[in-house]
């Protein structure tokens, strides 16, 4: 265990503590809740940030920061989708996404080839591995998620806002999706089990 690693766990622990914190809390508890909501998604930054910094990457911290990515990410758009605040559109493409864009990976990975390697193109290496893009991406997911926990407590008027962000987050997604799919689809079905 290093310092990146423990933040990429304790990214998820911070979520099953935002979540009865929100729908269960006082409005004081509530509002400790909408703190911790970019307090995630910071922590992501974090971790890679450190990881990099300290020269502490490894295999075992690549695996927990993309768990800690998928849970936090599909966990928040079930709770706002069973509180009917998100499309069910928006968890499901996430989800598809998410699993086939890993499924890639993961395959590409046993051809030897790490994530950023497996993208050929330089459009696609830009929209996925760029800082610009997962920047833009992360900060996206991040005002989202602050914006629906500030009406889920205090009911502000912002759905319209919101259901645009929705689909600026989900097109995002899917822009950054569909090239990991794209450059892998040679990984997808060689060698399977």
């Amino acid at each position: 265990m290093n310092i990146p690693n423990i933040i990429s766990i304790s990214r998820v622990g911070i979520l099953f503590i935002f979540l009865p914190l929100i729908y269960y809390g006082s409005t004081e508890m509530k509002m400790i809740a909408i703190v911790l909501c970019p307090v995630m998604f910071l922590m992501d930054y974090f971790d890679g940030y450190f990881a990099r910094k300290l020269n502490m990457t490894t295999q075992i911290g690549s695996f927990f920061d993309l768990m800690g990515d998928r849970i936090t990410e599909i966990v928040l758009w079930l709770f706002f989708f069973s509180l009917g605040m998100v499309p069910w559109w928006a968890p499901t493409i996430i989800i598809l996404r998410g699993f086939l864009s890993d499924w890639t990976r993961f395959r590409a990975k046993k051809s030897g080839k790490t994530v950023y390697a497996m993208m050929e193109s330089p459009i696609c290496k830009f929209l996925v591995c760029s800082k610009i893009m997962r920047g833009f991406y992360g900060s996206m997911k991040m005002i989202l998620f602050i914006l629906l926990s500030i009406q889920f407590v205090f009911s502000a008027g912002l759905e319209n806002i919101i259901f645009y962000l929705v689909v600026l987050v989900i097109t995002i997604n899917l822009i950054r999706g569909l090239p990991v799919i794209y450059d892998g689809r040679k990984y997808l079905f060689k060698n399977s089990l």
